[in-house]
């Protein structure tokens, strides 16, 4: 996979989050869900350098748009469709990088992201 297809995928991932998030904050606005989701939103644009290298958007543009979709969704306003294989894929991929990358330092954060991915797993049902 190419470094472009990466960035693809991990900005799928994070469009679905996202829609994870919102879902949850329209029946709790208050869940420690919304920023455990949201700190994973800005690791995987930190990992992968979405934040520059010639992408338009910045770290603070995506959770600033991260923010807006959970605001617009609790409203009513905003209607987003959540895509399981982009989550389950982009953290897989996430989580093999960060292995190959930095080894056991990387466990604390992949664990992390596999209790999200099984908070996910139990809304969705």
């Amino acid at each position: 996979m190419s470094n472009s297809e990466e960035k693809k995928l991990i900005r799928d991932c994070i469009d679905s989050l996202t829609v994870y998030a919102a879902e949850v904050a329209k029946e709790d606005s208050e869940s420690y869900l919304i920023d455990k989701v949201r700190s994973v939103v800005e690791d995987l644009v930190a990992y992968w350098g979405l934040d520059y290298g010639g992408d338009s958007y910045s770290a603070a543009d995506y959770l600033r748009d991260f923010d807006s979709v959970i605001e617009l969704t609790i409203a009513g306003e905003e209607d987003r469709t959540y895509n399981e294989d982009a989550v389950i894929n982009g953290i897989y991929l996430y989580g093999m990088d960060m292995i190959a990358s930095q080894g056991d330092d990387a466990k604390g954060d992949i664990l992390s992201v596999c209790e999200l991915v099984w908070d996910i797993s139990e809304f969705y049902g």
